[in-house]
């Protein structure tokens, strides 16, 4: 069967037609989902941040700056641990933590380590002032909130592949099967057209369009059948009922011929 001739049933369009409207309901969907999961990773890493500030300014405002540093120390001492820490005195000389002096900033940004090697990876975070003016800034790595993100991409993109080779099989499949069944009614009718009138459509017996529509061909080919049959009846009585009187005109023809 001819792969072109697959693609161009209306089975096979409608096919492509439901795959396109999932792709495009899915992209909505994990659009949604990736905004969700963005803003509440987002929100807990903030979270997270906004309570290492406070602890630092509560140690400042319990012991002074050297309780705020002692904060830092113990926090950057431990092994593997994600966060980042900076103090800076009011002329921007490190005091404290585990990243380089910056220019002060007091909003939420982003900063970006080893820039331009294998690994570089982000810092989200943000800054404020202690009392006394010094500079402090607490941040958390997010490179699992970029492998998270790069997570949810990559099944979205899995799942639409899937689902898009899944749906092309399956509408390559259900238009051979149809095709077969239209090609089973077209040489039904073909063959009844050679002459061939006891020819029937097979049916499946499963009740759906065609098996109705090759139900009623058949029937119509049976009535008209019948009206044939019934007319070749009518035809062979006439005959027989005329064969007599033609006989015995006949026979007065030739009498009349000779006389």
């Amino acid at each position: 069967m001819s792969r072109i001739r697959i693609l161009r049933t209306e089975s096979f369009r409608l096919s492509a037609l439901f795959v396109l409207l999932f792709v495009g309901s899915a992209m909505l969907t994990i659009a949604a989902v990736y905004w969700i999961a963005d803003g509440a990773m987002n929100a807990g890493l903030l979270d997270s941040v906004n309570a290492d500030i406070s602890t630092i300014e509560d140690g400042w405002r319990s012991a002074g700056l050297k309780e705020a540093i002692e904060i830092v120390h113990q926090r950057t001492a431990t092994p593997g641990f994600p966060d980042y820490y900076l103090l800076e005195d009011t002329k921007g000389v490190k005091i404290a933590g585990n990243l380089d002096a910056m220019p002060p900033r007091t909003d939420l940004f982003r900063i970006t380590l080893h820039r331009g090697a294998p690994n570089a990876h982000g810092i989200y975070g943000k800054g404020g002032y202690l009392p006394d003016g010094t500079y402090m800034f607490v941040g958390e790595d997010t490179a699992r909130l970029d492998r998270t993100r790069a997570r949810i991409l990559s099944a979205f993109v899995w799942i639409t592949g899937a689902t898009i080779l899944l749906a092309a099989v399956g509408g390559m499949l259900f238009s051979a099967g149809f095709l077969r069944r239209i090609d089973a009614i077209t040489r039904t009718c073909r063959a009844i057209v050679a002459g061939q009138f006891g020819d029937r459509i097979p049916l499946r017996r499963s009740q759906d369009e065609l098996d109705q529509l090759a139900a009623t061909i058949n029937a119509m080919l049976d009535r008209i059948a019948a009206l044939m049959e019934n007319l070749r009846q009518v035809s062979s009585d006439i005959a027989h009922d005329l064969r007599t009187p033609l006989t015995h005109m006949r026979q007065r023809l030739e009498a009349a011929r000779r006389g």
